[in-house]
């Protein structure tokens, strides 16, 4: 299906170039010319064709090198890429060694009972990291059905390419599926006018805000075991601070550092005897000999 979509977005661009094309065919326009009238013409303009020549030569130079460069980058990063791929496949097939290793490592450094409290904020983020992987994808496959849907009720051209193009980039929490939507008006304004873009934008926002607002608190912090409001906090708070990358690690990061402050205060309250509710605070030890 996403096969068949892009060929037939590929065709209706064709298309319309043809259509351009066609009408600045010289042979419509009924124009004739001959050697003669075009080479009074050209005199007219008095043309140093030396000085063109060297130009050429010189964006030619440019242009070769800045290609040469491009290349040179692209497969720099290529290599990076296939070098960081193959050293994550080496990581994972040696996973239990190194994990044993490391352990070794902080148990003899930090000794008994700071090591025991290292370990369990390690498998403590590791269980809320899982847990927030699992929530996107739960959620980026409920966005993109709800697009699908949408998107199909109301005949807008594309709605399987463009529903998972933005259920892929709404991995990136809440402002992911941005991306998804410049897309999605590129591919309708190749083959509709520009008021079904302006219809498409609406419904994006709209379904954009439902699902931010109401599935993704939900959704994700369910998982990881943060409240909404953190969810949407952190997002911004990180995401203006580090970018795309706070975005990326906001909530599961916000998530671990939730759990040690939570297990911190109980651990005092715990401490003191102190019982806190919404309106009152007690020693548990008062409240015993009021009994």
């Amino acid at each position: 299906m996403l096969l068949k979509n892009a060929t037939n977005y590929i065709t209706s661009i064709l298309t319309n170039f043809n259509t351009v094309l066609e009408f600045f065919n010289l042979d419509k326009l009924n124009i004739t010319l001959d050697n003669q009238s075009i080479n009074e013409f050209v005199k007219q303009f008095n043309i140093n064709w030396e000085s063109i020549v060297k130009n050429m030569s010189n964006w030619a130079i440019g242009t070769g090198t800045s290609l040469i460069n491009n290349v040179f980058a692209f497969t720099g990063e290529l290599a990076n890429w296939f070098t960081g791929f193959m050293l994550s496949l080496y990581l994972l097939s040696s996973k239990e060694k190194f994990i044993r290793q490391f352990r070794k490592l902080i148990a003899a450094i930090f000794g008994y009972k700071l090591s025991l409290r290292i370990f369990k904020i390690g498998t403590e983020s590791n269980r809320i990291f899982n847990s927030f992987i699992s929530g996107q994808l739960v959620e980026a496959w409920i966005l993109g059905c709800i697009y699908f849907v949408v998107l199909s009720l109301l005949n807008i051209p594309f709605a399987m390419l463009i529903s998972c193009v933005i259920a892929i980039t709404s991995i990136i929490p809440m402002f992911g599926a941005m991306f998804g939507m410049a897309f999605g008006c590129l591919l309708i304004l190749a083959v509709r006018p520009l008021l079904d873009v302006v219809w498409f934008v609406i419904i994006f926002q709209a379904v954009q805000t439902f699902e931010g607002n109401v599935i993704y608190p939900r959704v994700v912090g369910n998982s990881v075991g943060l409240p909404g409001i953190w969810v949407l906090l952190s997002i911004i708070i990180l995401g203006s601070i580090w970018g795309l990358f706070g975005m990326l690690i906001a909530v599961p990061f916000t998530a671990v550092c939730y759990n040690l402050l939570s297990e911190f205060v109980n651990y005092r309250l715990k401490k003191q005897q102190l019982i806190v509710t919404t309106d009152t605070l007690e020693k548990a030890e008062e409240k015993i000999s009021e009994s």
